[in-house]
């Protein structure tokens, strides 16, 4: 095959004729790199401050406590290498029954994501039908870590390599090696993500405790697909955060192979190791990789998708089959995130365009279809039954069900389509590539100067191979709906992927040397200037030398961090600490102000961001305060934990306690009366529910005081040094809570001062 014959011009054309082309475009390139990483926040400062805590200063633990903290961070690593191993074990095996062939790299990604599928369903299933038990996982996992035990043997007396040493570039392979060693370091970090704990973990946390699959009723977020959430779950029952952090990270790796091999097949080993590269540096999906995110594992499964489509409408024989594994692929991508339709839609679309409806005609289509609605049909059964809308949480006007209060609707709306405004004309299209790239320019999200920078070139590129105008079109495809979707570049990162993919082959295959170098060293380039920032967030936002060295334990470390920014966590380590020392096991908590609950070791309630609160639901609709006390005890709920913080900032943003006098007056009296103070911290007040209503007894200052609006305009106004509106808004503050003696007395002195 000549090298001319994937394309219609060769770059010997593309600049031969117009020699002024090439210097212009590494003109463009220079200007991109240097303006984005002049604009970059953080930069090479963040060298320093990764250091700033000395991981060589003297021991502060003795060696037998270090070790115990390794022990713990070893475990997490192995749990997640044994997964991968497993999954690859159950994996191979469909993929063989299926009669299918691919070479290495790209069959070892195919079985990997078999597994995922076949797991998936086991976790399905028996969360389904509530039998999440431990013997039933116990005898699980040692059957499976056998057989994988077993495989693992067999190859190895085979002796295949899955990446050929032959197509290793030492220098492409040192930054690849780098960068997932440091990705593996910060999964050893206990997760303290706000969406893990809140969602991708607090989820699947929360039906642990139910042995299965079940409502959780004051929580909006459990309506959605948890796919993700069950893959996830194969560390985390092992390994706890840890185990499905080291997940997060082998999702990168994944990916980054799959990207290899499939590139590989299209022009070569060096074409495979250049687009390994460009995925496993790029910023918006390494950062991805460092908690337990959905978006990495998306992106994973929806390569072997696109990867068996296209086998599918090209191959006359055997392609069958592969249409039926896109099947497995489009249904798990859907569970796991039900956005993944638009690159399932673009990629249908792109094989239409390209083949027209003939590929319609060939078998496979209706079994296709059959798989993909069998995969998502429980969780469409679930969402009818549990959520009232078999589609939450779309189409809610039309289906009924659950719904977003207005305000909260609202605001997730203005967080998906807020950064890049489209109020300009064509200005606004053709400024979105600046607008996505430039820090600051949109909403900061940090994807790198390579695909503004070499945007030019793909748009002269005219593609004949049949696969790489498969994938042009997908991804062009893709971006037009994911934009439309939502302005969240995260949501498109399939699309940005198959960008360097196609970016990789297109270059590396050309006869034009210049264009491969330029592509290759910008690559390098880029992932070692990007590493800057990676140092300032790791210090910032992860300071993980305490584990690393094994000074610090799991505990105090969550203790340290969630403290610290409370933004980042759920209730601090103090409180956690007194609940397990003193609550009994079986104890039901309702955490109020804060929907963060994964390190809570028991059943707990919350409320999501974007749900109507529970206290607010209950003021409007019960009479009195007896009537919010019956609420809380038909959720069996024992004790109350206030998390004022954060409840207070979430109350603001969100609207949520919009409650009037009577209505405070109602909550006030149920806190003094109905509510037991037990501990405090600097983050949450734990309250035991009594059984009856006992006498007023304003022992504490009341929580829900500071989420109300009228507390915090009292409050602004104080700020502003407004003294004569504070004096009016403190009036009405005591009107809504008469049991506040603290306000009266707040009241005379604001009254004495502005006659002095």
């Amino acid at each position: 095959m000549k090298k001319t014959s994937l394309f219609n011009l060769p770059s010997s054309l593309l600049f031969g004729s117009q020699k002024w082309l090439f210097p212009v475009l590494i003109l463009w390139i220079s200007f991109v790199f240097i303006f984005f990483f002049v604009k970059l926040y953080a930069g090479w400062d963040g060298f320093a401050n990764f250091f700033s805590s000395s991981p060589f200063s003297p021991p502060s633990a003795d060696f037998s406590k270090r070790l115990n903290v390794w022990k713990e961070s070893f475990l997490g690593l192995a749990t997640g290498f044994l997964v991968m191993g497993i999954l690859w074990s159950y994996g191979k095996r469909l993929f063989h029954w299926l009669s299918l062939e691919a070479p290495p790299a790209t069959r070892f990604c195919l079985e990997i994501g078999l597994g995922i599928f076949l797991l998936n369903t086991f976790w399905l299933g028996l969360g389904l039908t509530r039998l999440w038990m431990e013997p039933l996982w116990l005898a699980g996992f040692v059957f499976s870590t056998f057989l994988f035990l077993k495989d693992l043997l067999k190859l190895y007396r085979k002796g295949i390599a899955i990446v050929s040493p032959k197509s290793i570039n030492l220098w492409l392979a040192l930054i690849c090696g780098f960068y997932f060693v440091f990705l593996l370091l910060h999964s050893l970090l206990p997760e303290t993500f706000f969406d893990s704990l809140n969602y991708f973990l607090g989820m699947p946390s929360f039906w642990l405790w139910h042995h299965g699959i079940c409502d959780y009723p004051t929580h909006l977020l459990s309506g959605y697909f948890h796919g993700g959430s069950l893959f996830f779950m194969n560390g985390f029952v092992l390994a706890e955060t840890e185990g499905a952090k080291v997940l997060a990270a082998l999702v990168l790796l994944w990916i980054a192979l799959a990207c290899y091999g499939w590139a590989k097949e299209l022009a070569g080993p060096k074409a495979g190791a250049v687009a390994a590269t460009a995925v496993m540096t790029f910023p918006l999906l390494y950062l991805n990789s460092w908690a337990v995110r959905v978006d990495g594992l998306l992106t994973f499964v929806l390569l072997p998708f696109l990867y068996a489509l296209e086998k599918g409408g090209s191959l006359k024989k055997g392609g069958r089959n592969w249409i039926v594994i896109a099947g497995i692929f489009a249904g798990l991508a859907l569970s796991i995130k039900p956005t993944a339709i638009v690159t399932i839609g673009a990629a249908l679309i792109a094989l239409l365009w390209r083949d027209g409806f003939e590929i319609f005609k060939r078998k496979g289509w209706m079994i296709f279809a059959g798989i993909l609605l069998l995969e998502i049909g429980p969780w469409l059964l679930k969402n009818a039954c549990f959520a009232g809308n078999t589609f939450f949480p779309y189409a809610i006007s039309r289906m009924g069900g659950r719904s977003f209060p207005v305000w909260s609707q609202e605001r997730l709306l203005h967080e998906n389509q807020q950064f890049l405004p489209m109020d300009h004309g064509i200005l606004s299209v053709l400024s979105l590539p600046w607008r996505f790239t430039m820090p600051g320019a949109g909403d900061d999200q940090f994807i790198g100067p390579l695909l503004l920078a070499f945007l030019p070139l793909l748009l002269l590129l005219r593609f004949k191979n049949p696969s790489l105008k498969f994938l042009a079109r997908t991804l062009l495809l893709s971006f037009v709906l994911g934009l439309t979707l939502s302005h969240m570049l995260r949501f498109s990162i399939p699309a940005f992927v198959l960008v360097f993919l196609v970016l990789s082959v297109t270059l590396t295959f050309l006869k034009d040397g210049r264009l491969k170098l330029l592509w290759t060293g910008a690559i390098v380039l880029s992932a070692l200037l990007c590493f800057g920032q990676y140092f300032s967030l790791s210090a910032t936002q992860y300071d993980g030398w305490g584990i690393w060295s094994g000074k610090e334990s799991h505990q105090g470390y969550l203790s340290r961090n969630i403290s610290a920014v409370d933004q980042r966590g759920s209730a601090d380590n103090q409180l956690i600490h007194w609940i397990n020392g003193n609550l009994p096991k079986d104890a039901r908590l309702f955490v109020v102000g804060d929907s963060q609950v994964l390190y809570f070791p028991r059943q707990v309630y919350a409320n999501s961001v974007f749900d109507e609160q529970f206290f607010a639901i209950a003021a409007r609709n019960e009479k009195d305060s007896e009537g919010i006390l019956r609420k809380l005890k038909e959720l069996g709920i024992a004790y109350l934990i206030i998390n004022e913080r954060l409840g207070r900032r979430n109350s603001r943003e969100y609207h949520q306690y919009e409650l009037s006098r009577d209505q405070w007056r109602r909550m006030d009296d149920f806190v003094h009366r109905g509510l037991e103070p037990l501990s405090s911290s600097n983050l949450g007040i734990l309250y035991h529910v009594k059984e009856n209503l006992g006498k007023f007894e304003p022992r504490i200052s009341n929580p829900f005081l500071y989420f109300s609006p009228q507390a915090m305009n009292f409050f602004q106004d104080l700020t502003n040094k407004n003294q004569q509106k504070a004096i009016l808004d403190l009036e009405e503050l005591i009107k809504c809570f008469p049991g506040e003696k603290f306000l009266i007395s707040k009241q005379d002195q604001l009254i004495n001062g502005q006659k002095t």
